[in-house]
């Protein structure tokens, strides 16, 4: 099971402060297939590098029952979702 309890995560860049997640709570059962969809630039891979351990949440935890999460990465060129 994944939980996810109030994960907010902020970026500080040259053009001040990038919010790409607020307060993300969600619950994955074992077994369950969930998508997580959005268009770019919304917080989806931040979202993933969470729950893997490669990035920390600002605020909010991580529960995965005692297991490990991982990522396979994409390549742009083999998508089959557009950029649009």
């Amino acid at each position: 099971m994944i939980k996810l309890n109030h994960i907010s995560k902020t970026f500080y860049t040259s053009e001040g402060q990038f919010r790409a997640l607020k307060d993300v709570s969600l619950e994955i059962e074992d077994g369950q297939c969930v998508v997580i969809g959005g268009e770019n630039g919304s917080g989806k891979s931040v979202l993933m590098n969470i729950i893997a351990g490669l990035e920390e949440a600002d605020s909010g935890n991580v529960d995965l029952d005692g297991q490990r999460a991982g990522l396979v990465f994409q390549e742009a060129e083999t998508q089959i979702l557009g950029e649009t």
